[in-house]
């Protein structure tokens, strides 16, 4: 086996680790992000969160892997493009990762909960919901916009150099690109409104 085709066979790995680490993430922190976060804890949810934040760490090494490892074959047909690549790449992972930090922000408060260890719970509330408004934006920046932007550079890769005979798959790459895109500018543009309709919590504060 040549060297070239164990890397390949490491890339479709890493994007596989990817793509279930992702799913099984935002599934296991749905107990935190709800209206009633403050007792995942409590309701045995605990273990559940932390397999998602397993998961997302997965995620944030599999999206670094491939980076690093696309990142020689890319440079082959446009350096700039494929140092691109790597930066944005690098950025979806930081911002995942920063995604985690207050979904174990909003755990620990949830465990002092439980254990009736908080010397006050006057800015619980406000305290989870900002904790969850921050996910939420990492959430838009990190696997949307950013990997928006990165499915565009594959898409050019792939038209311009002629990787996949296939036109229609190219095709497919590009329309997925575009909503994933689209998707993210419209979570940008529509998020605020939307989060302080679900919580009812701008119009009392003036502000998330």
């Amino acid at each position: 086996m040549t060297q070239d085709r164990m890397n390949g066979i490491i890339i479709g790995v890493f994007y596989f680790v990817a793509a279930v680490a992702s799913v099984i993430a935002v599934i296991s922190y749905e107990p935190l992000l709800s209206e009633q976060w403050y007792m995942s804890v409590a309701n045995g949810f605990k273990t559940k969160v932390l397999l998602g934040v397993i998961n997302d760490l997965l995620l944030v090494l599999s999206a670094v892997g491939t980076a690093v490892m696309l990142f020689p074959y890319l440079r082959r047909w446009n350096e700039h493009l494929a140092l691109g690549h790597l930066c944005f790449r690098f950025m979806e992972a930081v911002l995942i990762a920063i995604g985690v930090v207050s979904i174990l922000g909003l755990l620990q408060l949830s465990i002092h909960y439980e254990a009736n260890s908080l010397t006050t719970e006057e800015n619980l509330y406000e305290i989870g919901y900002m904790l969850q408004a921050f996910h939420r934006w990492t959430s838009m920046l990190g696997p949307n916009f950013m990997l928006g932007v990165n499915t565009a550079m594959y898409s050019y890769f792939a038209l311009s150099n002629r990787f996949s005979t296939k036109t229609v798959i190219v095709v497919w790459y590009d329309y997925g690109c575009t909503r994933i895109y689209s998707r993210s500018i419209r979570n940008v543009r529509y998020g605020r409104a939307s989060i302080c309709r679900k919580r009812n919590y701008c119009s009392t504060r003036g502000h998330l």
